[in-house]
């Protein structure tokens, strides 16, 4: 990723004291000189330069004051700078720098000249953002959680005067996290403990899955094996033989049920003929019970008759066994003679011939073989009928048996082939089972395989990312030792090393010496921070860094630091120009190398303490 931060131009407008400066790639010094000999040169507008730099980048102001709003009021600051190949120019109040007007290219020029150049003015947390995407990309993201802002990234880019060089990791000398000053060194250098964490912890519970994998994959390989000892390809053959065989059985069935509904609609014929024989076997059936029932009441009366006939036998024989006595009473009324009153029974009494029990018998008996001709009668008809009977219940039979040879031969056919489909459908079933327990066994192996292939790819990039932060580590520490020796003259050492527990990065300044016992001393200290980050900025020309190549140094010459010393750290820079150019360091001083002069090309701005003409914007506060 390119994110190179270049400050090209700074000025204001309207224009205040004629300030306008134009920074260059490398080595850029913002001089304040002494004038007469007067020595103090304070307040002359050093930290109000890195101000500016630090404001045209999004800090939340500027400067505060009366005196400031009566100077600054209603002017802007314009700056154009570039990130990557980007080119920007940002405009924004002095006094309230709530919004910002954002220009692509660098247009000061234009905008000195003209109002018609179109920007887009948004608020400032929305440049911030713009410019922390712009230069990071989205890398200080971590488990999709910002783990550190442009505003808290800065201060290790741009050191102010005084805190800003207490600490390598503490640039702004205030109380802050110490996981966020953790992870903005290791950002800014790549020497990322916490994605080494990351990475660790990602494995742990990766080789648990692939061990949870592997398990799952065991399991149910025994259970195929367990099933079946046919391979793939045989299983799938025997399915494919299996398929063809329900396709032909299932031909079959379609063919005998097309039959057997064909056959059904043939016989219509036949079930007309044996539906007419049913109605006529209905009416045999009922002239038959007709028949019976007029039989058995021919019998009845036949009967009642008899049992007359037999009354009237005794009756005659008793006529003729007292046809030679005299009848005292009289034999049809009982009465005595004597007493008798009727006249018709004159003839009785004088034992005449009684001719109507005679005629009465005469007609029963002729009653009795009318009867039994009746009876002949209806019994050869009921014969005849039940004859008629049975001989179409034989007709029926003959047709049902010639119905049910062709039917149940149909379905029991039919029958047949459909437990026949029953029983391949079920071996296929257990082999589709069967075979789909095999893809599993595959897929399941592929899971574990996957497990297995992210872990040995997770313990590579751990292995490639320690290989990498060790010899980006080993870098930094040649390079920290070699800026070291550098300004001290090879009469000190800088060393570099990571803290046990936590990865923090810690630089030391010893003497190099056969005791070698580490430099406390407070400008020691300064000057260890300048020197790491002259280390670093010489990495980010050498390695791939998120460190943008970019370097503010405000004034790192308090509390006596040697002169020589603090002439080196320019003359330090200026060999960096001949590895590349592509970087850009600005520092603020009162003093410059011996051998450069005010009107050096690396001079890009020159003030002095001869009054309000020498100041930044010509005034005091």
């Amino acid at each position: 990723m390119e994110n190179t931060l270049f400050v090209n131009r700074l000025t204001t407008q309207p224009a205040v004291n004629n300030f306008d400066v134009t920074l260059r790639k490398g080595l850029n010094i913002i001089l304040a000189k002494d004038i007469g000999g007067k020595g103090a040169v304070n307040s002359v507008g050093k930290s109000t330069f890195v101000r500016l730099i630090d404001y045209g980048l999004g800090s939340n102001s500027f400067l505060k004051g009366e005196t400031v709003k009566s100077h600054l009021s209603n002017k802007s600051l314009l700056m154009e700078f570039s990130i990557g190949d980007e080119k920007y120019t940002v405009k924004r109040d002095l006094i309230d720098g709530e919004y910002c007007t954002v220009f692509t290219g660098w247009v000061i020029d234009k905008l000195k000249t003209s109002n018609l150049i179109e920007g887009n003015q948004i608020t400032n947390e929305a440049y911030k953002s713009t410019l922390e995407s712009s230069l990071f990309d989205g890398e200080n993201y971590f488990n999709n959680e910002r783990f550190l802002t442009l505003r808290q990234f800065l201060p290790l880019l741009i050191r102010k005067q005084g805190s800003g060089f207490e600490k390598i990791d503490d640039p702004m000398g205030i109380r802050e996290n110490a996981q966020l000053k953790r992870q903005r060194l290791q950002f800014i250098s790549n020497l990322l403990s916490e994605e080494e964490k990351k990475l660790t912890q990602d494995i742990s519970k990766k080789e648990e899955t692939e061990k949870s994998s592997k398990e799952e994959y065991k399991v149910i390989e025994n259970y195929v094996e367990q099933k079946s000892k046919e391979f793939d390809f045989e299983l799938k053959v025997r399915k494919g033989q299996i398929e063809k065989n329900i396709n032909v059985i299932e031909g079959k069935l379609n063919n005998s049920k097309l039959q057997l509904s064909q056959f059904q609609q043939s016989t219509g014929s036949i079930y007309e003929e044996k539906r007419q024989l049913l109605k006529k076997i209905n009416t045999v059936e009922e002239e038959i019970t007709l028949y019976e029932s007029k039989i058995s009441n021919y019998h009845a009366t036949y009967n009642e008759i008899e049992k007359e006939t037999k009354s009237i036998d005794i009756t005659i024989k008793a006529l003729k066994w007292f046809e030679g006595y005299e009848y005292k009473k009289c034999p049809v009324c009982l009465k005595p003679f004597d007493i008798h009153a009727e006249k018709n029974c004159e003839d009785t009494h004088k034992h005449k011939e009684n001719v109507a029990i005679e005629t009465i018998k005469k007609v029963i008996t002729n009653e009795k073989e009318e009867l039994k001709d009746a009876i002949r009668m209806y019994e050869l008809g009921f014969n005849n009928l039940s004859s008629q009977h049975k001989e179409l219940k034989q007709r029926i039979s003959i047709l049902d048996q010639k119905l049910d040879s062709n039917t149940e031969f149909l379905i029991s056919e039919i029958n047949l082939f459909e437990e026949t489909l029953k029983n391949l459908y079920k071996e296929k079933y257990e082999l589709d089972t069967l075979l789909e327990a095999l893809e599993d066994v595959e897929s399941y192996k592929i899971k574990w395989e996957e497990s297995r292939e992210t872990v040995k790819t997770l313990k590579k990039q751990l292995r490639e990312l320690k290989k990498k932060m060790d010899a980006m580590l080993e870098q930094l520490k040649i390079y920290f030792n070699e800026v070291v020796q550098y300004l001290y003259n090879k009469t000190k050492k800088g060393v570099i090393s990571l803290s046990t527990k936590a990865k923090n990065v810690q630089a030391t300044v010893l003497h190099n010496n056969e005791a070698q016992e580490e430099d406390l001393g407070d400008a020691t200290q300064i000057v260890k921070v300048v020197a790491f980050d002259l280390a670093l900025l010489k990495l980010s020309l050498t390695q791939d860094l998120m460190h943008p190549k970019f370097l503010v140094h405000d004034s790192p010459n308090v509390r006596d630091v040697d002169p020589e010393v603090y002439k080196r750290i320019m003359s330090y820079v200026l060999t960096l120009e001949e590895i590349s150019t592509d970087f850009q360091y600005i520092i603020t001083t009162l003093s410059i190398p011996d051998d450069m002069d005010e009107n050096s090309i690396f001079i890009r701005c020159l003030l002095n303490n001869s009054g309000d003409g020498g100041k930044l914007f010509g005034f005091s506060f």
